[in-house]
This record gives structure tokens, sequence and C-alpha cells, in this order.
């Protein structure tokens, strides 16, 4: 995709959440941009930025979109080469699957325990 526009259209959601008062949708626009930012090759950077929205987000309460959260964590460290770290994240996302009904996160669930052979031998 296109990484500019996708940083570009974070940084305004980040404005627009703040402006507005919504700390949870700034977390979020806050971790896309992030997210662009390793994409784009500066993995610290990006992976810095992705961490510390992460704990913004948990601080609101939100479990929503956790598991999205952790994986593009997982997918920034795996590009930086930290398999522990990225392993770690999948082991976190599975975790928080566990003994939900919801069709739709058994299916999250069932990815994060396929990363995890993928990124062990790695």
């Amino acid at each position: 995709g296109d990484l500019e526009a996708a940083r570009a259209e974070a940084e305004a959601g980040v404005a627009v959440s703040a402006e507005y008062g919504f700390p949870m949708w700034v977390a979020l626009a806050a971790l896309v941009r992030g997210s662009t930012v390793a994409a784009a090759g500066e993995l610290d950077r990006g992976l810095e930025e992705m961490r510390r929205s992460l704990a913004a987000w948990q601080a609101t309460g939100s479990g929503f979109a956790l598991p999205m959260f952790l994986a593009l964590i997982a997918e920034a460290e795996l590009a930086r080469g930290d398999v522990g770290a990225a392993l770690s994240r999948a082991r976190e996302r599975a975790q928080l699957h566990r003994g939900t009904l919801d069709a739709r996160t058994r299916g999250g669930r069932a990815e994060a325990i396929a990363l995890l052979p993928v990124t062990a031998g790695a």
C-alpha cells in the first residue's frame, strides 16, 4: 500500500481524536502511524510508537482491537529480527482468545497459534 498516504491519514486521526478528546482513538491512530514508520524501514522508531500506543490503549480499559495491535507489533519485531519478542506477542494474542466463543476471534486465535511454529523455527 501507500505508506505515505496511510501515515498522513493516521496523523490526521491522531489530531482529530486529540482535539475532540478521544484518547482511545488517539492511541489507535498513533499505533497505525507507528506501523507505517516501521514498514518504511524505521523499525526501532515505529516499534517505540506502537508500544507506547498499545500502553495508551490498554490504559483506556478497552480490550477491543488488542489482537490486531499485538499482530502489528509482532510483525515489526519479526522484521527487526527479534523472533523472541514476536513470539511473545503471538502468545499474548493467542492468550486473549482463550475461552472466547466468537467465531471471528477463534479465527484470530488460529492465526496467532499458526504463527508460533513459523517464528519458532526462524
